[in-house]
């Protein structure tokens, strides 16, 4: 029964409203009933307000082109990580002119992201550790493929909807003593308590 379900909400995921969806999909996704009319636990809670909070300004912030110009707007340009250009089409990248390192990810999902260190990556390093090399035609194809998923029907977050779906390239973050990464500190809060 999961498997048929499972097919039939995320090939016809616009044959549910929200509610019915999460509904369905949250059993199959954790161990227990989703609870909307008292949420408790914090998932049941997240469920919630992607249902029932939704304010404008998060489209604007799921949007990762729009969040820049909101954040650098309150911030200023120099608080953010510099764009070296946002393309409609994988084919409108300009690689050629790209700098050695760079980040791409598309603006209307989570996870369309394309890291690239060096694009002219060929040394016996590279040659013996095929993850260390840049593999264009791989990123040509996961941020075509990202391109074409609409991030909102499979987890029914609203403020993805319509988003229009580019790809934005950045400039390659790093700390001058790692170069191959960053740390990244998330904090999750639940009750107002990280």
């Amino acid at each position: 029964m999961n498997r048929v379900l499972k097919n039939l909400l995320f090939r016809f995921p616009f044959l549910f409203s929200d509610r019915r969806f999460l509904e369905l999909v949250h059993p199959l996704r954790t161990s227990h009933q989703l609870c909307l009319d008292e949420p408790k636990r914090f998932n049941d809670k997240i469920q919630y307000l992607k249902l029932y909070d939704r304010k404008p300004l998060y489209t604007t912030l799921s949007d990762k082109v729009s969040a820049k110009d909101f954040a650098a707007g309150i911030l200023g340009p120099e608080a953010i990580i510099p764009t070296l250009g946002v393309y409609d089409r994988v084919g409108d990248i300009p690689w050629e002119s790209l700098p050695s390192s760079f980040v791409l990810k598309c603006t209307h999902d989570s996870g369309g992201l394309v890291i690239c260190r060096d694009k002219a990556a060929l040394t016996l390093d590279a040659a013996l550790d095929r993850s260390a090399a840049f593999d264009r035609d791989a990123a040509c194809a996961k941020l075509q493929a990202c391109l074409k998923r609409r991030y909102f029907y499979q987890s029914r977050e609203w403020c993805y909807k319509d988003i229009r779906p580019r790809i934005l390239c950045e400039s390659l973050m790093g700390d001058e003593r790692q170069k191959d990464s960053l740390i990244d500190y998330k904090f999750f809060c639940f009750n107002s308590k990280p």
